[in-house]
């Protein structure tokens, strides 16, 4: 014979209620963080194709040709930013560009900034993400 179990009607459903509001706190909350991850992860990677791409372009002799390097490096971020799922960088991206040190060891720096906007906004807020990297350029002429 089944014991009946009278006094427990309606006990789950309103444990279902107390912990759900719970349960979609955590949820929301590891959404938000993890496009935060996924945000940082993508500008690091913009900004090291961007910079390598221009590491690979000849800057002349006796650095005639540093502009076209800066204009190369500045359109591949911005290309790589879109290919990585930034697009609405064009306008919350600052990148800059500089070549610095004299042979054998000329050396290009990028660092992107980005302001960042997260989905929900419940676990992280707005804020402003960089990135940097360092590439030593693969010409070095006399």
């Amino acid at each position: 014979m089944m014991p009946q179990r009278r006094h427990r009607r309606g006990a789950e459903a309103l444990e279902v209620a107390l912990i759900m509001p719970v349960l979609v706190l955590i949820i929301v909350g590891m959404m938000d963080i993890s496009w935060l991850f996924y945000t940082e992860s993508s500008l690091d990677v913009s900004t090291n194709l961007g910079c390598r791409a221009g590491a690979l372009v000849d800057p002349g002799r006796f650095e005639s040709n540093l502009a076209e390097v800066e204009a190369v490096t500045s359109a591949a971020l911005v290309s790589a930013m879109s290919q990585q799922g930034l697009p609405q960088c064009e306008d919350r991206c600052t990148a800059t560009v500089s070549v610095f040190g004299a042979q054998p060891g000329r050396t290009l720096r990028c660092e992107v900034t980005f302001d960042y906007t997260p989905l929900i906004g419940w676990a992280v807020g707005s804020m402003t993400l960089s990135s940097q990297q360092v590439v030593r350029m693969e010409w070095q002429r006399q």
